[in-house]
């Protein structure tokens, strides 16, 4: 405070305001050049991250299409389980023992279309009339039964794998959107020290800047008050030397006067030699 108020009672000085100046045009050149720099770092680092972004998105990209391309062909697997079961429940039927009409029944079965072969009107209306016992409804039910729990056993699986793939596709988008989050803080928390480090070293360099201006001041004052100590200690001097001048002229115009005889010598005359006397005296 007190080196405040000495710096706004006295007048600055020409050279003192030229090396603020100075230091004010070096400090901002300083400053320019760490913002170019950090908004150069900064450049960087954006356009690194945008690649590193862009890779993640192809490869996520890529991912998906693999998954899509498994869905579907598990999907069109699963679209053929139906007919499966029914070409099963044919042959089935048609290889059981109170179906064979021969040797080559199966073989037969499986080498005709069941679309394009037409089977005349008295085969498949004694084929109607062929009773069944209960041993033979009980195993086609526990056929149908079992490609019913295949089917329902594939669907299942197949349900079981789409909610995996999902989950895991939702692990991995977690994860990214984890590591991102964390990058952004990260970069953020880099940011503000950088920038808080900027701040402190301004701070410090005000600080410095002030303290020397202070100093400076305080030493200028402090010459200032020895050069008025020198001027009073020299103006007393000289009133000094003034006043022993006098006395000694007083004391020479009488010792002259004695001298002469008793003649008074005129005051005027006196104080011109005086005068005379002391201008020789340097000031």
């Amino acid at each position: 405070m007190n080196g405040l108020s000495l710096w706004e009672q006295d007048e600055v000085d020409p050279e003192t305001a030229s090396d603020v100046d100075r230091g004010n045009i070096y400090r901002v050149v300083v400053a320019r050049k760490e913002a170019e720099e950090t908004a150069q770092q900064l450049a960087n680092r954006i356009a690194h991250f945008r690649s590193q972004e862009e890779r993640a998105l192809r490869e996520m990209q890529t991912m998906r299409n693999r998954l899509e391309t498994t869905l579907t062909k598990t999907l069109a697997l699963s679209d053929d389980i139906p007919q499966a079961s029914q070409t099963l429940n044919a042959m089935a039927v048609a290889a059981h023992p109170l179906n064979l009409q021969g040797r080559n029944t199966v073989a037969t079965y499986l080498n005709t279309n069941p679309k394009q072969t037409k089977v005349p009107y008295s085969e498949r209306r004694q084929r109607l009339r062929i009773p069944h016992s209960r041993e033979q409804l009980e195993f086609l039910a526990k056929q149908k039964r079992a490609l019913e729990l295949h089917r329902l056993e594939a669907a299942r699986q197949e349900k079981e794998r789409r909610k995996v793939a999902l989950a895991e596709q939702k692990t991995k988008e977690a994860e990214q959107e984890q590591k991102r989050r964390c990058r952004k803080e990260r970069i953020r928390a880099e940011e503000q020290q950088i920038i808080e480090l900027r701040l402190e070293k301004q701070r410090q360099m005000r600080e410095t800047a002030r303290k020397q201006q202070f100093q400076r001041l305080a030493t200028e004052r402090q010459r200032q008050h020895e050069a008025l100590n020198l001027i009073a200690i020299m103006e007393e001097e000289e009133r000094n030397l003034r006043l022993r001048l006098e006395a000694l002229h007083f004391h020479r115009e009488y010792m002259n006067q004695e001298l002469c005889g008793g003649l008074p010598v005129p005051a005027a005359t006196r104080r011109d030699r005086i005068d005379d006397d002391t201008a020789c005296i340097p000031r």
